[in-house]
C-alpha cells in the first residue's frame, strides 16, 4: 500500500515533475547564456561602429577626393602653360 500513500500522481507523476523542472533550468540556462552573448555582440558592435567613424574621419583627414584632384591637376596644368607661354616670350625677345 506504499503506491496508494503517495497520492494520486505516484512516482510517475514525481519523475515528470522532476523532469520539467531539469528541462526548465536548462532552458533558463541557455537563455542566460544567449543574453550573455548578445550583451557582448552589442559591446563589440558598439566598439566596431565607433572604429569605423574614426577611419572614416582619418580618411577624409589624409586622402584627397578624386574631383579636388582632378581640380588641382588641372590648375597646375594651366600654371605650367601660363609659365611656358612667358618663357617663350622672353626667349622670343632675345
Amino acid at each position: 500500500m506504499a503506491a496508494a500513500d503517495e497520492g494520486p500522481k505516484g512516482w510517475t507523476g514525481k519523475l515528470f515533475e522532476i523532469s520539467v523542472t531539469i528541462a526548465i533550468a536548462a532552458i533558463g540556462w541557455f537563455v542566460s547564456g544567449l543574453t550573455t552573448d548578445i550583451k557582448e555582440g552589442k559591446a563589440e558592435d558598439i566598439k566596431m561602429r565607433a572604429e569605423a567613424a574614426a577611419f572614416r574621419e582619418q580618411v577624409a583627414r589624409e586622402n584627397v577626393r578624386k574631383d579636388e584632384y582632378r581640380q588641382d591637376i588641372t590648375d597646375i596644368k594651366r600654371l605650367l602653360e601660363s609659365m611656358d607661354r612667358k618663357m617663350d616670350k622672353k626667349a622670343d625677345r632675345r
